[in-house]
């Protein structure tokens, strides 16, 4: 399963916590780069150890989903990280 999803980049908002987290740390163990996004940064942080930790690669971006410009900035700062996106959940 680790290659399922190699060098795919996936953006997972509600990261921090639940399925979200659950999302992160699959994709991850299948191959992908995970850009976690939770509106608490605690919760997307330990994420991100998680994924980090489990062998994968993961970033955090703090953003409300709600708010436009939060949603641009994370989907930029995925870009400017990664240079892409495949999978946004």
């Amino acid at each position: 399963m680790r290659e399922r999803f190699k060098g795919k980049i996936a953006i997972v908002t509600g990261g921090g916590s639940g399925i979200g987290r659950a999302a992160c740390l699959a994709l991850a163990k299948a191959g992908a780069k995970v850009t976690v996004v939770d509106l608490v940064q605690e919760l997307g942080s330990e994420t991100v150890t998680l994924v980090n930790h489990e062998g994968g690669e993961a970033i955090f971006i703090q953003a409300d989903v709600s708010k436009t410009e939060d949603v641009q900035r994370y989907v930029h700062e995925t870009l400017t990280a990664y240079g892409r996106i495949r999978c946004l959940d």
